[in-house]
């Protein structure tokens, strides 16, 4: 939702972008796929500049991207997976960083370096361990699957036998000890309980990459949407202050500027009506849309005195008069006590006026008879 609505705004503010990242005559957004390496987007990851992005809101999994660096969206898919409670403890995600960074070494069989070579070495994905277990074990594909499950599972007498078999069969095709081919079998046994799936991985890090993209090139569209689709405050003030790093800032609710939700204004973001206490979604609607306002006295004249909106909109300074928010709070209390007794003279002289009618129409009918 936050994606589409992002370009929903970049489309009404940039008509001439038209659809976003997409291919010649294509029909669709996001047909051009090179927005997953886009230059711009992976420097910005590279400096872990992540925050309002899917899966990389905790600063723990940011710490992690900023240690190890970002230099393609295979990396972003990577961190999503490493940044998981089994990875983490098992320094796994340690590991992945100072290989990276050249500051471990680390030799890579050439049996495996096809499935392990892009994760330098370490175990990454649920697919590596069955690529490993079918490519040094024998183990055949149709079995890696069970043996997955039943490693993750723990249960023992399900692949115990895939043990043995690991274990012979990859001391000879890797030509190395049994020593060295056990300590792979307990990494493949310790990490398979706590793996992350590819498939989910990529899939997930396609849409931080969508929303990377939209942050790197369309800032003040990609903050007012997130706005737009947070509910909570505290929330909120966190995405302010980044918006603020990168130039934006969110103004608060002024009675002509802002609409019923977060709106962009020049080049600023203004707090919508909704989102202020006391004021629902069809109120907001309302006053956006009587707007503009001549004055203070020009809402109260066309809006009402309602008590919860007005104590929301004069605390907040939401009106452009020159006093201070007391006085016009006091403006308001006596313009309400004003508009409360002129109603009840209406009130009164209605009456009054009803009042005489029925004495004329008594009057009237008794004559009748009379005659």
């Amino acid at each position: 939702m936050q994606i589409a609505q992002t370009c929903k705004l970049i489309r009404e503010r940039h008509p001439e972008v038209g659809l976003i990242s997409a291919l010649p005559d294509s029909k669709r957004s996001w047909s051009d796929v090179s927005f997953l390496n886009d230059p711009k987007a992976i420097a910005m990851a590279n400096k872990a500049d992540l925050k309002c992005i899917f899966q990389f809101g905790s600063d723990g999994i940011r710490k992690l991207v900023k240690k190890g660096g970002v230099d393609s969206f295979d990396d972003i898919a990577a961190y999503s997976a490493l940044y998981r409670p089994g990875p983490l403890g098992m320094g796994m995600a340690e590991k992945y960083c100072l290989r990276k960074k050249g500051l471990e070494t680390v030799e890579i069989h050439p049996l495996m370096k096809p499935f392990l070579g892009k994760t330098w070495g370490v175990l990454v994905f649920q697919e590596q361990v069955m690529q490993i277990l079918h490519a040094v074990g024998d183990i055949p594909l149709i079995h890696c699957e069970k043996v997955r499950k039943a490693i993750s599972k723990k249960k023992i007498k399900q692949f115990a036998k895939y043990k043995e078999m690991f274990l012979v069969n990859g001391q000879k095709n890797l030509n190395a000890s049994l020593e060295y081919v056990q300590e792979l079998w307990d990494q493949i046994e310790a990490f398979a309980d706590y793996g992350f799936n590819m498939s989910h991985s990529y899939a997930y890090s396609y849409i931080s990459a969508m929303q990377l993209y939209l942050k790197a090139h369309y800032p003040l569209e990609f903050y007012t949407s997130v706005f737009q689709c947070e509910d909570d405050s505290k929330k909120i003030k966190t995405y302010r202050l980044d918006a603020h790093k990168h130039g934006i800032e969110l103004k608060p609710v002024h009675i002509n500027k802002s609409k019923k939700n977060f709106s962009i204004v020049g080049n600023d973001i203004y707090y919508g009506f909704y989102n202020l206490k006391g004021i629902g979604d069809v109120v907001a609607e309302q006053i956006a849309a009587a707007q503009p306002y001549a004055s203070m006295t020009d809402f109260l004249d066309r809006f009402g005195t309602d008590a919860k909106v007005l104590k929301s909109l004069i605390s907040l300074g939401c009106f452009e008069e020159d006093e201070d928010r007391l006085t016009q709070y006091k403006f308001y209390e006596s313009y309400k006590k004003f508009k409360t007794a002129r109603k009840e003279a209406v009130k009164r002289q209605e009456d009054a006026q009803a009042k005489y009618r029925e004495d004329l129409l008594a009057i009237l009918k008794e004559h009748c008879k009379d005659e």
